[in-house]
């Protein structure tokens, strides 16, 4: 079990059929982190813990709640096989709104997991639901592509986006991401001027960098539009860490056009965080365990 001061990580089941990805990617996290996992699918009717066991479904319920309990009872075996019993895994059917009953549920998590696939090319929904959640979860939320396996990114930096003025809080949590998987990190500025990265950017996020001995960090400059340095970028990093709005706005909690493409496009999990919120690092808890599941978003 977890230690009571780390949260767990809440994976969000859809409907897909393949969810390697999803499992893969909240195995690992949790993992990192020493922390437990939550299962969770949106479906109507009240929510309520889910059984253990497919004899335990009532026959009284309608097909498709039925059909959503399945869903968990399989995505539950699989996760367990991942994990070889060394993480514990809860399952939960929730009831309402997928966005809002997700985002409700995130205020207890340390991150939310999600999976996207080429099924949800063109599909305003689905595309709304991984926007809705990314943009209002209490928690950071890790959006994984259907295609990713965790063994083809073993040795691939962390990148994180960051502008010209950084949020500090956006660096600090690609630190810890690249501390706990490859320890190198990416920082990514797309700037008129590459002779600003190398000056005032660089003397910018040192405070935080040496927070970090045993990270490599490189910090690169882009010249032209930002989604396609980001999108070259997700081509050869483990997993890009980006800020869901401009930390320097006072209120609202959206996503960019930038953040938006690249929850639809990347090549590799994108972390999206709050950079109003401070890092795991500023609140306190207990530097996260080292993985006991072989592997991680960018190796072990």
């Amino acid at each position: 079990m977890a230690s009571e001061t780390r949260r767990p990580v809440l994976a969000a089941v859809g409907t897909q059929v393949h969810l390697d990805a999803l499992l893969d990617a909240a195995s690992v996290e949790a993992a990192a982190r020493g922390s437990d996992i939550g299962l969770v699918h949106v479906a109507s009717g009240p929510g309520l813990l889910v059984p253990t066991s497919p004899d335990r479904l009532s026959l009284a319920d309608p097909p498709a709640r039925q059909a959503a309990l399945s869903r968990l009872y399989r995505a539950e075996q699989r996760l367990r096989e991942r994990t070889q019993g060394q993480v514990a895994v809860t399952t939960e059917l929730l009831e309402g709104a997928v966005v809002d009953a997700v985002v409700a549920r995130s205020a207890g998590a340390s991150v939310v997991v999600l999976q996207r696939g080429p099924e949800h090319r063109g599909r305003l929904t689905v595309l709304a639901h991984l926007g809705g959640i990314a943009a209002r979860s209490h928690a950071p939320v890790l959006c994984v592509p259907s295609a990713w396996r965790r063994k083809e990114w073993d040795q691939r930096p962390v990148c994180v986006g960051v502008e010209p003025d950084p949020a500090l809080s956006v660096v600090r949590t690609a630190l810890e991401m690249a501390q706990r998987t490859t320890g190198t990190l990416r920082l990514v500025c797309v700037v008129e001027d590459p002779a600003y990265v190398e000056t005032t950017l660089r003397d910018r996020v040192a405070p935080v960098l040496e927070e970090f001995p045993d990270v490599a960090a490189q910090v690169v400059a882009w010249r032209g539009r930002p989604v396609d340095a980001l999108l070259s970028e997700s081509r050869e990093c483990s997993a890009l860490v980006l800020g869901r709005h401009h930390h320097l706005l006072p209120v609202g909690s959206h996503l960019g056009p930038v953040v938006c493409a690249l929850l639809r496009e990347a090549a590799c999990p994108v972390l999206v965080v709050d950079p109003t919120v401070p890092a795991a690092r500023d609140q306190g808890p207990a530097k996260a365990a080292r993985p006991t599941v072989p592997g991680g978003l960018g190796g072990s």
